[in-house]
């Protein structure tokens, strides 16, 4: 039992070692180069969101997560259309992070490991450590 509390306690600060801490909800960067074809689609969050990048680099976001409250509850949202950029990168350095802007506001939306080495679009509100995320898959 003291053995299965102590590696409780130690799990964020091995994942912080690793550089994974920045993914809420356990997920690891994604670790690869990534393109267009992969992001291009309809983008359905866990958190009642949806992004929708097109080709043409513009997008529409629909309650894409900003801030959360006490209860650990998505408190205030954002909806509209906007730009994405494809991220650069390469397989010695790939990218983290995929930039959006909603409106006139930047975001970042992290790149992340889904199940069966999926690519995972991952939003953190808060703290990555304390705070809400929402995972996105594409349909």
């Amino acid at each position: 039992m003291a053995s299965r509390l102590l590696a409780v306690a130690l799990l964020p600060v091995l994942l912080g070692a690793s550089g994974c801490a920045y993914l809420t909800g356990g997920l690891g960067p994604y670790g690869k180069p990534v393109t267009a074809g992969q992001l291009i689609g309809t983008w359905t969050g866990d958190c009642a969101s949806t992004l929708v990048l097109r080709p043409d680099l513009t997008l529409t976001a629909t309650g894409f997560p900003l801030e959360f409250d006490e209860h650990d509850q998505i408190s205030t949202r954002t909806s509209g259309a906007g730009q994405w950029t494809v991220p650069t990168g390469d397989t010695a350095h790939p990218p983290e992070r995929l930039p959006v802007s909603i409106g006139q506001h930047g975001y970042e939306v992290d790149l992340a490991m889904g199940a069966h080495g999926a690519l995972v679009l991952a939003v953190t509100v808060g703290d990555p450590d304390e705070g809400v995320g929402c995972r996105y898959t594409r349909r």
